[in-house]
């Protein structure tokens, strides 16, 4: 059995909960969500009402994928693409609306489950490897792994990951990043530096549920690991 919590920005109606109960076990967490409660879960589901809540979902989110790669879903009655766009960037794995049915609900969250179960299964073990190196390539703004050219970089992603490779080993914060990347004072913009931090690692990393390049620092920053 799968094991479920849920957050709740919003009432909900008690039908959603019903129907994964077949397949999951399923425990109301709170919005501080804390890593312990996460190394027992296998999914994670965020309840909002609606697009005005997009900021503390975000958060939630954010607060998530800080400390774990737990499949998430969003579910809000009313919700709009550009919601359902931000949801993803900052690392939600699908969004449910009242535009679908709860069969559909259902299927989704199992089926993803499935499959990420499967491959943690079949994931090989890296303990004893060294991680393969890479190369950045400056005039091309590009990034070489193990010799073979990444996707390419956007200007903003190649940045990003050079300031990381400037401080190898160690962490840096997201106030240094934002600072440096968009040249502007920090106000707490976690999100756009998650959005960019998403795009990097989808190019680079060949398992981004398990990264190997840039590790997550618990509400700090980021940190490029010695390879």
């Amino acid at each position: 059995m799968y094991h479920i919590g849920y957050v709740k920005l919003s009432e909900i109606e008690e039908e959603y909960i019903h129907s994964i109960k077949k397949e999951c076990s399923v425990e109301e967490i709170n919005q501080n969500i804390s890593s312990q409660q996460l190394k027992t879960k296998d999914g994670i589901i965020i309840f909002s009402k609606n697009d005005e809540m997009i900021c503390a979902a975000s958060e939630v989110i954010l607060k998530i994928r800080e400390q774990s790669n737990a499949f998430i879903r969003i579910i809000a009655p009313q919700m709009n693409n550009i919601s359902k766009v931000v949801f993803l960037q900052l690392g939600a794995d699908g969004t449910f609306d009242d535009e679908q049915s709860l069969d559909i609900l259902r299927l989704t969250i199992i089926n993803a489950l499935k499959r990420r179960m499967v491959e943690q299964q079949e994931k090989p073990e890296r303990s004893n490897e060294e991680p393969p190196s890479f190369i950045l390539d400056n005039r091309n703004q590009a990034i070489k792994i193990e010799g073979k050219p990444t996707a390419p970089l956007t200007n903003l992603e190649y940045r990003t990951l050079q300031l990381l490779a400037d401080n190898l080993g160690n962490t840096v914060t997201y106030e240094e990043i934002y600072e440096a990347i968009w040249h502007q004072k920090y106000t707490d913009e976690k999100y756009k530096i998650a959005n960019v931090m998403f795009h990097i690692r989808g190019k680079i990393e060949e398992d981004t549920s398990n990264p190997v390049y840039i590790k997550t620092v618990r509400s700090k920053g980021y940190l490029l690991c010695e390879v």
